[in-house]
């Protein structure tokens, strides 16, 4: 693992970076020795650095270390996926109450989706455009002076495991569309709106799925039954998406009237029935960049 250190008595921070070298147009170690390394060094501020080679290596890191205290914050080069890695590493430590909470988290968008970037830099004013929108985050990030930003967590149960989420949670097209379009990375283009073009300009596909919802901040056991005053409905649905946070990209707003601090999931679904055609499913995809796709009338929102 390469090291940067000033001496002693010079250096005012020590960060561990994780970079991914494969994450959206496979720049982030150009942008690191090029923007990053640069800054830091200027601002006299330490760091560990950490190539990823493998799903998981970082998640396996942040679990398993025992010298996290000796870093001032953690600091990303990619999209979301791995800023999840990281905080679900840090989530499955004996000390994640303790660690969580005095480890902040930098980001630099070298990633394909830079969502929760985007939604921080929406509450603040700060440009979404690259280049500015990248110019910003490694000024602020690199800054001895930065101000850590609180976002909620979701946790997510599942009969299989439990897992934390901070930007959204998705069955069925966002979903698929976010898994399948990894082809499209180094691409320099909207994900959702060329996978949407390319695979439902054949077929969709439809799932069955029972929804429940309720405005309530405490959630049954995924092994119990929920109470009768829920609303359940169970339907073939092209798409259930949960998401927390105003952006998924720095294209525009998925959810305009999301805020840091409104303590809610914001629940979308579209249902089979609904939905008049495989075109009207392209209109969507595309529409989100315009943040016109709430418009539709077949996207359900609570």
């Amino acid at each position: 693992m390469p090291l940067y250190s000033d001496s002693e008595d010079s250096a005012i921070g020590n960060l561990l970076i994780f970079v991914n070298p494969n994450s959206g147009s496979g720049k982030g170690v150009q942008i690191f020795n090029s923007k990053v390394a640069v800054e830091l060094k200027r601002n006299k501020i330490s760091y560990e650095l950490v190539i990823t080679t493998s799903l998981n290596h970082a998640k396996s890191i942040v679990r398993e270390r025992d010298d996290l205290t000796k870093f001032n914050g953690i600091l990303i080069l990619s999209g979301d996926g791995l800023i999840y890695e990281v905080l679900n590493g840090l989530r499955g430590r004996c000390d994640s109450n303790i660690i969580l909470p005095s480890l902040p988290i930098g980001i630099v968008p070298s990633g394909s989706g830079n969502g929760l970037l985007s939604s921080l830099f929406a509450n603040k004013g700060e440009p979404l455009k690259n280049p500015k929108f990248m110019k910003r985050a490694v000024e602020i990030s690199c800054s001895p002076a930065a101000q850590a930003q609180p976002i909620n967590l979701i946790d997510v149960q599942t009969d299989k495991e439990n897992i934390t989420a901070f930007l959204s949670i998705g069955w069925g097209i966002m979903a698929d569309i976010d898994i399948e379009s990894e082809r499209w990375r180094r691409m320099n283009c909207i994900k959702a709106q060329c996978q949407g073009e390319d695979i439902n300009t054949s077929s969709y596909t439809s799932y069955g799925f029972r929804e429940d919802a309720r405005y309530v901040q405490t959630i049954p056991d995924i092994q119990n039954e929920v109470s009768k005053d829920w609303i359940t409905i169970e339907d073939e649905f092209i798409g259930v998406y949960a998401v927390a946070l105003s952006h998924i990209s720095n294209t525009g707003p998925f959810m305009s009237q999301a805020r840091l601090d409104d303590d809610r999931i914001y629940l979308t679904y579209i249902l089979k029935k609904d939905v008049p055609s495989r075109l009207d499913i392209i209109k969507f995809l595309n529409s989100i960049g315009s943040q016109k796709h709430q418009d539709m009338p077949f996207l359900k929102v609570i």
